[in-house]
């Protein structure tokens, strides 16, 4: 399954987010795109250990980014998407560890499954 959509952090900063869930509904790859005012694009990526419960995803990861230790926590719960998407989900994230160096550190998303 692919998720893609928004992230707004605490910080002021915007970007796109793009999940790649899996057959197997534990693993997530993930892509992130800051776009900064003046600036070229921060991407960053990864993976996460997910977790699909009822109408609910639960995501963690512990990796390095910019050469820091993070821990990065998400948790969507499904919406309606009416006719706008197959699937939406909205919810938090949230990253422990060296956050004050990193481009983001908490805040909100909203993602959805097209086609």
């Amino acid at each position: 399954m692919k998720l893609t959509g928004k992230l707004l952090d605490v910080n002021g900063r915007q970007g796109q987010v793009e999940f790649l869930i899996a057959d197997d509904n534990k693993i997530a790859g993930w892509k992130l795109e800051l776009y900064e005012r003046d600036l070229p694009r921060i991407t960053m990526n990864g993976e996460f250990a997910i977790e699909m419960r009822d109408n609910n995803l639960f995501a963690k990861s512990a990796e390095k980014i910019q050469d820091r230790d993070v821990q990065w926590e998400i948790s969507l719960t499904k919406g309606n998407a009416a006719k706008y998407a197959n699937q939406a989900f909205s919810g938090t994230y949230h990253i422990e560890g060296a956050k004050e160096e990193l481009p983001v550190s908490q805040g909100v998303l909203i993602v959805w499954e097209f086609g």
